[in-house]
């Protein structure tokens, strides 16, 4: 660690473990501040981007975190701190500054939609190239079908990277049920006006992330049905709601060289 990432780290826990800081931390998470403030430290440690940000702008992305009560430690990928470059305007100078913003994990909304008490089954399962989701005429229930048209009744044993869709299902416990299907194709093809997916340096276009960025595009788009037919909770709703802020998305806060000459805001839409 060099003087200058040793020093930002110094400005950051001090101002986190500060004692405002820590009782503000307490009134909403009581005895788990501490270790959350530390998940939150570890956070800013692991990224350069992450450690340029204002004190108060992690703290206020942290604050986010904890009043839905998932973790910013990078292990337990409950949430994301994104650090965000943002130009401004001062004078006749252009001048960066970097902000971080809370983002929600997939298994971060996952957890907060179980937690909610409403749902008996949440699942979003990977399937291989060719199956497809078929409406049965005579039960009119919704059949996963293989490539050569037979009913599938059980789970396959495929890795998420090699899925060629998606079933995204829940089963509620006021007997609601939904089935939502996706190629791998169609997926991509909806998610390309998402200003992250726009970034080539996003998770979209990291063979090692993209599979997770569908699997979680899917949940988002289940959930979002649910919330519509009234099946959510205030805390599931908020998460979703940051989780659209598609703007926060850039993979630690990295840009492209041609979007430099403008404000973030510009460059992504």
């Amino acid at each position: 660690m060099d003087n200058n990432t040793n020093n930002m780290m110094i400005m950051h826990e001090r101002h986190l473990m500060s004692r405002p800081v820590q009782e503000r931390f307490a009134s909403v998470l009581s005895m788990r501040a501490v270790p959350f403030i530390q998940g939150v430290l570890l956070a800013v440690a692991t990224s350069e981007n992450l450690q340029k940000c204002t004190p108060d702008s992690i703290q206020a992305a942290a604050m986010e975190a904890a009043i839905l009560e998932l973790s910013c430690a990078p292990s337990v990928k409950q949430a994301y701190l994104l650090p965000i470059m943002k130009r401004y305007k001062e004078g006749n100078q252009w001048r960066v500054k970097w902000e971080a913003m809370f983002y929600p994990h997939y298994l971060g909304l996952y957890q907060l939609a179980m937690r909610s008490g409403q749902y008996l089954k949440l699942d979003v399962i990977a399937l291989p190239h060719g199956y497809k989701l078929q409406h049965d005429l005579g039960t009119h229930q919704e059949l996963v079908v293989d490539g050569l048209g037979n009913v599938v009744k059980y789970s396959p044993d495929i890795s998420e990277r090699a899925a060629g869709g998606w079933l995204a299902y829940y089963v509620a416990k006021n007997g609601a049920s939904k089935n939502i299907f996706n190629t791998k194709a169609q997926i991509h093809e909806r998610v390309r006006t998402y200003p992250s997916y726009k970034n080539p340096k996003s998770n979209w276009h990291d063979t090692n992330q993209v599979h997770i960025m569908e699997k979680k595009d899917m949940l988002r788009q289940l959930l979002k049905y649910a919330d519509k037919q009234g099946i959510t909770d205030e805390k599931l709703h908020r998460a979703m709601q940051a989780a659209d802020q598609e703007t926060s998305e850039i993979l630690d806060g990295e840009v492209t060289p041609n979007m430099n000459a403008l404000p973030v805001d510009e460059a992504f839409k």
